[in-house]
């Protein structure tokens, strides 16, 4: 009767091993987004061409904040223009779900 409980526990055991093997080698790596200013090492490999992250130039001397505004402005006009590129792509997805539903409703295999 012994042996039944240790064999129970065995067997928790080792599941709990291998849960929690499993979760630390699925963790995310973390993200490299760009290099910073002064450097010139090149970035990861994985790093497609499109999803590089320049880094904005270093102006010497006092800064104004219209060119602080102005910065603030140019990057929020490029995040725009990405979420708009998103949009797009996100409609043509609903378009063609949308074409392929009607399609299964006008076609039935009987008919054939």
């Amino acid at each position: 009767m012994n042996w039944k409980i240790w064999g129970a526990v065995a067997v928790v055991v080792v599941i709990a091993v291998v849960l929690l093997g499993t979760q630390k080698s699925s963790a995310p790596e973390p993200v490299v987004t760009g290099e910073p200013a002064g450097t010139t090492a090149p970035l990861p490999e994985n790093n497609a061409p499109d999803t590089v992250v320049t880094p904005s130039p270093v102006v010497a001397g006092p800064v104004s904040v219209d060119s602080v505004v102005d910065a603030i402005l140019a990057d929020a006009a490029q995040d725009q223009a990405l979420v708009q590129a998103e949009d797009a792509n996100a409609d043509l997805a609903i378009q063609d779900a949308a074409d392929l539903n009607d399609l299964g409703a006008a076609y039935t295999g009987n008919e054939f």
